[in-house]
């Protein structure tokens, strides 16, 4: 058994076999840490290689001189890693979360006005309990930014009054 050091000196001597032994030395590292995160199985893949790239990019770029151990060098590379990973994960998240709630908003509003507009029996109570119910999704952060439900409300008022 070679320590991380000695392996270092021997694939910086151009060792293949000394880089295969440090690589299969730390795969479990990396498979542990992963297993700490909450993932789907694709994304433990993609989880997986990254850490493995790192992990050679770790060792082409270690120095001794870092007042590091190898280990620790690693590991805060895997971590700031999987950090970066886990942020554009949760922002792909978010833009297809806005992204239904678009489409949620464009059905929703088509709803309400064809009721409105569509409807001759829709009494002024009824046109006031779609209002009220809108509004209290807009400020349950559901739906419409304010401003747009402002001037649909509006508009919604100005209809009731014609009525």
């Amino acid at each position: 058994k070679y320590n991380d050091n000695e392996l270092l000196y021997l694939i910086y001597d151009n060792d293949d076999l000394a880089r295969e032994i440090l690589i299969n030395k730390y795969k479990p590292f990396i498979l542990s840490k992963i297993s700490k995160i909450n993932l789907l199985p694709d994304e433990r893949e993609e989880f997986y290689a990254e850490g493995l790239i790192c992990l050679i990019k770790a060792i082409n770029s270690y120095n001794d001189k870092f007042f590091l151990s190898f280990n620790s060098y690693f590991a805060l590379i895997l971590k700031r890693k999987f950090i970066d990973l886990l942020r554009k994960k949760n922002k792909k998240e978010r833009i297809i979360y806005m992204d239904n709630i678009e489409e949620f908003i464009v059905d929703a509003s088509n709803n309400v006005e064809n009721k409105i507009l569509n409807e001759d029996e829709l009494t002024k109570e009824e046109l006031a309990k779609e209002i009220f119910a809108a509004h209290d999704e807009v400020l349950k952060g559901n739906t419409i930014p304010f401003d747009q439900f402002y001037e649909t409300l509006k508009k919604d008022l100005k209809l009731w009054i014609l009525k």
